[in-house]
């Protein structure tokens, strides 16, 4: 170990107490190895924690996909808006062009948990999101709004009240197969 190294290790030892902490007062080489080790952890946490956004990522992808195949077995033009654009989709994956009109879909993947609850503001940033779509693109036909989900139990009270209220937005129930 080098002097370089040492000295960093002293002075992350005065800001953080390892030599109290670890009950090696004065072994810096101790402290080194320690710090390696929970260095060696953290990445591997970070590098699962990765793994995982990515396979939800690509899950969510993959119900787009299944969704806009969905459309297009009924013949309609089906734009992956979501795919094509990534985190830029601004809330809108999947738009469905007819001559007259169009239809902007969102599509949710998601198992229904305390953590992944589809609410009021959800619904209404999604509606403002196609708004500001057609009004950005100088879109002036009918439109349409569809939220569709894989888990019939995503939905949070002021969602279910909301949509009863709310006949411009369809919700659609339609698993993942």
């Amino acid at each position: 170990m080098n002097q370089n190294c040492i000295d960093k290790i002293k002075y992350l030892d005065k800001k953080f107490s390892f030599s109290r902490r670890f009950g090696t007062k004065g072994s810096y080489e101790y402290i080194y190895y320690k710090l390696k080790n929970i260095s060696s952890e953290i990445s591997y946490i970070f590098k699962e924690d990765s793994k995982n956004n990515i396979q939800k990522i690509n899950k969510g992808y993959e119900y787009e996909k299944f969704i806009g195949k969905k459309y297009e077995l009924l013949n309609k033009n089906v734009i992956y808006y979501g795919l094509e654009n990534g985190k830029k989709d601004n809330g809108i994956d999947l738009i469905i062009e007819e001559n007259n009109a169009i239809t902007f879909v969102q599509c949710k993947n998601w198992v229904s948990n305390e953590h992944y609850k589809i609410n009021q503001k959800d619904l209404r940033a999604f509606i403002g999101d196609c708004f500001m779509y057609m009004l950005n693109n100088n879109i002036n036909k009918t439109h349409h709004s569809h939220f569709i989900v894989s888990d019939e139990k995503l939905l949070t009270k002021s969602a279910e009240l909301y949509l009863k209220e709310n006949k411009k937005l369809k919700f659609k129930v339609v698993p993942f197969e």
